[in-house]
């Protein structure tokens, strides 16, 4: 999988009103239910009880522990699943 790169934060897209606080977001995984998450005023993600500060540490989590680029991996059910990657390039 290819690494993605960007200079916009999730707290900017927050910020700009690009994702919402209390965004739902998806990890897909196969064979498997997808994984919740949400995103947080400051720009985290919310997995439980959990926040972690970037979308490849959440991933990370959600995987068990897998390296793994968040950007792509994590999706907004309400933009139609795109991913962080797709809304981040689109408005960075």
């Amino acid at each position: 999988m290819a690494r993605t790169t960007g200079t916009t934060s999730l707290s900017k897209l927050v910020a700009l009103g690009v994702l919402k606080c209390d965004e739902r977001l998806a990890l897909r995984r196969r064979s498997q239910p997808e994984v919740e998450a949400s995103l947080t005023e400051r720009g985290t993600i919310q997995m439980g009880r959990n926040d972690y500060a970037t979308p490849s540490a959440a991933a990370r989590a959600a995987l068990g522990g897998r390296p793994t680029d968040g950007w792509l991996r994590w999706r907004i059910p309400r933009l139609g699943y795109a991913t962080l990657a797709k809304v981040r390039d689109s408005n960075g």
